[in-house]
């Protein structure tokens, strides 16, 4: 079988498809104008958290992980203890939830570190995207 990946201009996997006959079916993406690769060798499909592709070779790649890092995941509540995330790429989208509501959300951090410290008991989940890496997520708690 040969896979099929359709992408967007930024390269993001909007559909990965295998299929017995690729070429009828590559004659219809390219009667509806898709853009993707083909891969004729392949086991699975590309999950798109975890793949991309390079529109420039037009070569389905692995999405690198970022070099981000948290200090530590437990603090104490209060405001005199913090979390320090460092090695955060300049203008990444960062979005920090609790109980299931967005408490911030920076659509282009202006810095490569937060720190956070958390007022009252609970736990925080931080999430970093900047394309074309991985998605980073943490949790860090207070007690």
């Amino acid at each position: 079988m040969t896979l099929f990946a359709i992408y967007n201009e930024r390269g993001e996997i909007d559909q990965a498809i295998k299929h017995f006959d690729p070429d009828g079916y590559d004659k219809l993406l390219d009667d509806r104008g898709l853009q993707y690769v083909v891969k004729a060798q392949s086991e699975g499909l590309p999950r798109p958290g975890l793949w991309y592709v390079d529109v420039t070779a037009k070569e389905l790649r692995e999405r690198p992980r970022l070099a981000t890092s948290v200090n530590k995941t437990v603090i104490k509540a209060g405001g005199n203890d913090s979390a320090l995330i460092t090695g955060i790429p300049r203008e990444a989208r960062v979005q920090i939830v609790a109980a299931g509501q967005v408490l911030h959300a920076f659509e282009k951090l202006d810095a490569d570190q937060l720190e956070i410290a958390i007022p009252v008991p609970c736990v925080y989940s931080v999430t970093i995207d900047v394309w074309p890496y991985q998605t980073w997520r943490t949790t860090i708690e207070a007690l």
